[in-house]
C-alpha cells in the first residue's frame, strides 16, 4: 500500500475560502460499502473530511440543500441514477462542487465527455497515490476556476 499524502492546510488553502484552513469536505458516492469505507479511511488519513452516500439522489439533495462540499467523488455505475447525472445539478443555488468520476469502465469517450463537462476521471482499480493526486488536482482546478471567475467579474 502507498502511504497517504496528508492534507497540509499551510501548503494548500481551502479552495472555497482563502481565509480559513478547514479540511476540504468530500462527498463519496459509492454503492459498494466496503470500497466506500476504504476510500473514506484513506482520504480521512490524508486530512480530508469525508461523508458517504450510496445514491446519486442523496448527493443531488445535498447539493440542492446548499451543503458546503468541496468535491464530489462518485462512481459512474450506480443503482438508480448514474453518477454522470452529478455533472448536471440543475437547481443548485450556489456554485456546485467539482465532480471526480471513478469507474472500472472508463472509455476514451467517457473520459472526453467528463472533461468537456469540467470533471476528471479516475479509473478503478486505483492506487491510494492516484486517489490523492486526483483529489488534489480536482480541488486545485476548481480553486483556479473560481479565482478566475471572481477576477473576471470584478468591476
Amino acid at each position: 500500500m502507498t502511504a497517504a499524502v496528508p492534507y497540509d492546510p499551510e501548503q494548500e488553502p481551502n479552495p472555497r475560502s482563502p481565509t480559513t484552513t478547514r479540511a476540504p469536505r468530500i462527498l463519496v458516492v459509492e454503492d459498494d460499502s466496503d470500497f466506500a469505507d476504504l476510500v473514506r479511511f484513506e482520504l480521512e488519513t490524508g486530512g480530508y473530511h469525508v461523508e458517504l452516500t450510496s445514491s446519486v439522489s442523496e448527493a443531488l439533495h445535498r447539493m440542492h440543500a446548499g451543503e458546503e462540499l468541496d468535491l464530489v467523488l462518485s462512481d459512474v455505475r450506480l443503482p438508480g441514477k448514474s453518477g454522470l447525472q452529478l455533472l448536471f445539478p440543475e437547481g443548485v443555488c450556489s456554485e456546485p462542487p467539482p465532480v471526480l468520476l471513478m469507474s472500472a469502465f472508463i472509455s476514451p469517450e467517457l473520459r472526453h465527455f467528463a472533461e468537456s463537462m469540467g470533471a476528471d476521471t479516475l479509473e478503478k482499480p486505483f492506487s491510494f497515490a492516484a486517489l490523492h493526486a486526483s483529489v488534489i488536482r480536482a480541488l486545485r482546478s476548481a480553486s483556479r476556476a473560481r479565482a478566475s471567475r471572481h477576477i473576471g467579474s470584478a468591476p
